[in-house]
Order: C-alpha cells, then sequence, then structure tokens
C-alpha cells in the first residue's frame, strides 16, 4: 500500500466512523424506554379480559380497573419510570462515551501512522532530490568527458593528416 491509498483509507475510516457514530447517536435519540413502557402498559389495559371462548359467546366479562391496592400508584409508578429512563440514559451514555474513547484512540493511532508517512515522504523526496543533484552532475561530467573525446578525435584526425602528409613527402622526395 503506497502513501496515497493509506491516505484515502484512513480518510475512508474517518468518514465511516463519523457515519457510524452518527447513527448509534440516532438510534439513541430514537430509543425512549419510558415510552415503550407507556406504551405497553396502554396495551395491556386495553385488552379484554376473559377467555376468547367467552367473547366468543357474545358475553364479556367485566373489565379490572387497576386500583390502589393494587400496589402501585401513579406516583410509585412515575419514580419507577424516571429510575428506569435515568438509568437507560446512564448506560446509552457510557456506551457512547466508549464508542468516542475508541474512536479517539483509533484517531490517534492514525494520526501517528499518518506522521510516521510523512517523515518517511519527507526523507524519500530529499533522497531523490540528492539523486537528481548526482545525475545532473554526472550528466554534466559525461557531457564534459564527450566534448574532450571529441576534441581529441580531432586533434588525431590533424596528427593522421599530417603523418600522412609527411609519409607522402619522405616517400617522393
Amino acid at each position: 500500500m503506497d502513501a496515497f491509498e493509506r491516505e484515502a483509507r484512513i480518510s475512508q475510516l474517518e468518514r465511516d466512523n463519523a457515519r457510524s457514530l452518527d447513527e448509534l447517536e440516532e438510534r439513541q435519540a430514537a430509543h425512549d424506554p419510558a415510552a415503550e413502557l407507556e406504551q405497553m402498559i396502554a396495551e395491556h389495559r386495553s385488552k379484554p379480559v376473559g377467555s376468547p371462548l367467552v367473547r366468543r359467546h357474545g358475553v364479556t366479562p367485566p373489565q379490572a380497573e387497576p386500583t390502589p391496592s393494587d400496589g402501585v400508584d401513579s406516583q410509585t409508578l412515575a419514580r419507577a419510570l424516571g429510575e428506569v429512563v435515568a438509568h437507560e440514559r446512564n448506560r446509552e451514555r457510557r456506551e457512547r462515551e466508549a464508542a468516542l474513547v475508541e474512536r479517539d484512540r483509533r484517531i490517534g493511532e492514525l494520526e501517528g501512522e499518518l506522521k510516521e508517512i510523512r517523515s518517511l515522504v519527507g526523507d524519500v523526496l530529499q533522497r531523490l532530490e540528492q539523486s537528481n543533484t548526482a545525475i545532473r552532475n554526472l550528466a554534466g561530467d559525461l557531457e564534459n568527458e564527450r566534448r574532450a573525446r571529441a576534441d581529441i578525435e580531432l586533434r588525431f584526425a590533424d596528427l593522421r593528416g599530417r603523418i600522412a602528409g609527411l609519409v607522402r613527402d619522405f616517400s617522393y622526395g
């Protein structure tokens, strides 16, 4: 995995993490245990008392009304519901805080990796610049060598011509 792929992967993980946290908060906001309990109590109270056989024959037994003698008055029920709601909120808060701690830990790890990658990329760029400088120097040296060789070849050609002239002069002379 190269640096660009790793950076893209980090960005993708950060986006996924943010989306997951948003979904968790939406679920927690939508979850209201007090409302669920009230709905269950209302459903229970709306159901007729008695067996289906009695209702089928047109006879409906009398509905039992809740009375204070059931041991639960509205104030006790309200207090119990308040305790349930408080307990659920605390539980959800702890879960959310744990998720945030895990997210922050992961972000810290990714930041450390990113710093390391940046350092490595900086080293690579520095070495690349040094290599480019060395290549430019070698290219300059090579060009100087080519010029020197061309100059020597011209001198050799001139000397060959002189030697050939001297040999001709000496053979005819």
